[in-house]
């Protein structure tokens, strides 16, 4: 009998530390599963804030930003910036065209950026830059792109396809507790009267 029981004592151990292993490799594994899940979200959540097109932030993400900043004011600008006489370009070269103008329109505006703006499309052919800071600062900044856009465009192999691009710029002071609305009204009635004055 005691025989028996030891054995029986030693085959209960073998299970328990057999069942053991399995639920530490079945908890690993679910863990290594949740891990990759929620990569998959961050990276499904980073797609869906940006432009398909140019590669930017788009509509969407711009949107959540100025619920952002209406919470917490601070002194900050806002630039809206459009390509002037964008459908001419659509009708002489074609849309894909129009589209690879409008990716190069977005590289640049990237690359004139300093870390701490933000440049998203805001549909079509307008784009919207954030920046932090005064309005001397939205206007320096506001000068500096309005250089790089305006400029010359190669938008396929060949010197058949380049093109001079001319951009209007509007700018706007964000002002402390106001709404995302006002400010890109008074950016789109900047940029519609420079658009104006240079016709």
């Amino acid at each position: 009998l005691r025989i028996l029981v030891r054995h029986q004592s030693i085959e209960l151990s073998r299970l328990a530390d057999e069942t053991q292993r399995h639920s530490l490799a079945a908890a690993d594994q679910f863990r290594q599963q949740v891990v990759a899940l929620s990569a998959g979200l961050n990276s499904a959540r980073a797609e869906a804030r940006r432009d398909v097109l140019t590669g930017l932030l788009n509509r969407r993400a711009l949107e959540e930003l100025f619920h952002e900043y209406e919470a917490r004011p601070s002194r900050r600008c806002l630039i809206l910036l459009d390509v002037d006489r964008f459908k001419s370009v659509n009708d002489r070269y074609g849309y894909l065209a129009g589209d690879e103008l409008l990716r190069q329109f977005a590289a640049r505006i990237q690359s004139a950026l300093d870390p701490a703006a933000v440049a998203a499309r805001w549909g079509g052919d307008e784009f919207i830059v954030l920046l932090e800071g005064d309005l001397p600062a939205g206007m320096n900044l506001a000068r500096h792109l309005n250089q790089q856009l305006c400029a010359s465009y190669d938008l396929s192999a060949g010197k058949t396809s380049q093109i001079h691009v001319q951009a209007s710029v509007g700018l706007s002071e964000w002002k402390l507790g106001e709404n995302a609305a006002s400010v890109l009204q008074r950016a789109d009635l900047a940029l519609k009267a420079r658009k104006h004055s240079t016709q």
